[in-house]
């Protein structure tokens, strides 16, 4: 599960971050920067709930995992209810809204 939870992630990354950046066309650095302190933030959460538990078995891991997978698609069912116009690509492959 390891191995398919972190091949997943080279296609969901760049995408999910193209899109969440899509918007933001005026202030894509601050959002950027934004994206990556918390992405930052995110992981040294995890690493500390993971060392927290001092246990020898990926016990920890795969709930951390696990718990981390549920918040995402919490996320993403809060916020796909808060965009009102989707963000759709163009004759170009840019971004159109």
């Amino acid at each position: 599960m390891l191995f398919i939870i972190l091949s997943c992630i080279g296609f969901i990354s760049p995408n999910a971050s193209a899109l969440s950046l899509a918007p933001f066309e005026h202030n894509a650095g601050t959002a950027s920067a934004l994206m990556g302190a918390l992405q930052l933030g995110f992981g040294a959460l995890a690493s500390m709930g993971i060392g927290f538990f001092h246990a020898l078995t990926a016990v920890p891991l795969a709930a951390i995992m696990a718990a981390s997978g549920v918040l995402a698609g919490v996320a993403y069912v809060l916020g796909k209810r808060a965009i009102k116009e989707p963000i759709a690509a163009g004759e170009t492959g840019m971004a159109i809204h």
